[in-house]
């Protein structure tokens, strides 16, 4: 999945979580697990959007062009050793192997089954590492989501309590003497900024998600009027 589709739903999950804020965990539960069905994911609910997002990307998204430190490349085997690249800032005047310092993945991995299905089987030391990469990454991640709603969501409820109504702008043009009172009114809507920041939040959360199943909707309805089409039953 690109990188930038995972963002999109990083901030929409993020969102979602500054605009249940103080709601009850079971509301949070029963959130988180609405937004499992619109990932068609058989995951356990959470009480927050951010552990459902961690447990979605867990599965279907990879982190790229990780750069280690030597620390970091020293732990691993071998093996993984080998699969290190040349980061992009290197020199490439004098390129060496103790320059490959870079991973071109990283993804999460999950506990193996024995073939008799009694038991996992435990993750290997390089797997592990590869998944406290993750985590780091993730929470890299998800530091820039928490960044980017708040800086998209204050912008929103700026504009949004700094724009006076349509019967406002009507009265300015029939009447310069109420000039004052739209100012006011627009003085009062910045003041009043809470609802707008939830407008925002809500915007980035709810309204996306909503566009997402309609999409899924839509794809679907497709698929079956050509499916339909080619057994010449519609």
């Amino acid at each position: 999945m690109e990188e930038t589709k995972v963002k999109e739903v990083a901030v929409a999950m993020c969102a979602a979580d500054m605009l249940l804020g103080e709601e009850p965990p079971e509301v949070k539960v029963i959130f988180s697990f609405f937004c499992l069905l619109i990932f068609q994911d058989k995951l356990v609910p959470t009480v927050t959007l951010k552990g459902v997002f961690y447990k979605w990307i867990q599965e279907h998204f990879s982190f790229n062009m990780i750069k280690l430190s030597e620390t970091e490349i020293s732990k691993f085997s071998g093996a993984v050793k080998k699969l290190l690249i040349y980061s992009s800032d290197v020199d490439v005047v004098r390129l060496r192997d103790d320059d490959k310092d870079t991973l071109a993945a990283i993804k999460y991995f999950f506990p193996g089954v024995s073939a008799n299905n009694a038991k996992s089987k435990p993750l290997t030391n390089d797997q592990l590492l590869h998944n406290g990469l993750f985590l780091r990454e993730f929470g890299r991640l998800w530091k820039w989501t928490q960044n980017e709603v708040r800086t998209t969501s204050v912008a929103m409820a700026q504009r949004a309590a700094a724009k006076p109504t349509r019967g406002c702008d009507v009265s300015r043009e029939q009447n310069e003497n109420q000039s004052k009172e739209i100012d006011e009114e627009i003085s009062r809507k910045s003041n009043d900024s809470s609802k707008y920041v939830q407008a925002a939040l809500y915007e980035l959360s709810i309204s996306k998600m909503k566009q997402w199943i309609e999409l899924d909707d839509n794809v679907a309805l497709r698929k079956k009027r050509v499916y339909c089409h080619k057994l010449k039953k519609c």
